[in-house]
């Protein structure tokens, strides 16, 4: 799968590499990209556009001149984060994840070492800042394609 975005975020291309894609680039690609991207995939590696290349180098010397490292989250501290911005509190997250209190209370604690927030609406901001959950509704209907078949999905 290849994504083409209008606008480079930080954690785009995380939230669509964890979503099955393998090739990054702008909506306005040349035909050139293109094709480099279909091959390069076709045998199974990853293509990133010279444009996302250096946005990520960018971010990548951010990080390491700010002394601090991009945070990386596990899938339940991604959905944790979600619940958290929906104004839910530890006892509601616990009953829809089906989790006790105490481990979704020890998630938002390693979600805060994580985004070095000093409480959950530090973590909260981060999460808006960095678009983290932009990507969800793409998400959602790649698992449906994925799931009924794409030419199920375009002949209906």
């Amino acid at each position: 799968m290849i994504a083409a975005i209008s606008e480079y975020k930080e954690y785009y291309i995380d939230r669509m590499e964890s979503a099955g894609a393998s090739g990054f680039m702008m909506g306005n690609c040349t035909d050139e990209e293109l094709c480099e991207a279909v091959s390069t995939i076709s045998i199974g590696g990853k293509y990133f556009c010279p444009f996302i290349l250096g946005k990520m180098e960018e971010e990548r010397l951010s990080y390491k001149l700010s002394g601090k490292e991009k945070p990386k989250f596990a899938p339940a501290q991604l959905v944790i984060m979600q619940y958290a911005c929906q104004d839910l509190s530890d006892k509601e997250i616990a009953a829809i994840l089906g989790i006790s209190v105490r481990t979704t209370q020890a998630h938002k604690r390693n979600i805060r070492e994580k985004t070095g927030s000093h409480n959950n609406s530090g973590f909260i901001k981060f999460a808006i800042e960095k678009e983290l959950f932009i990507w969800q509704a793409m998400v959602f209907f790649m698992d449906f394609f994925d799931e009924a078949g794409i030419e199920a999905v375009l002949s209906s």
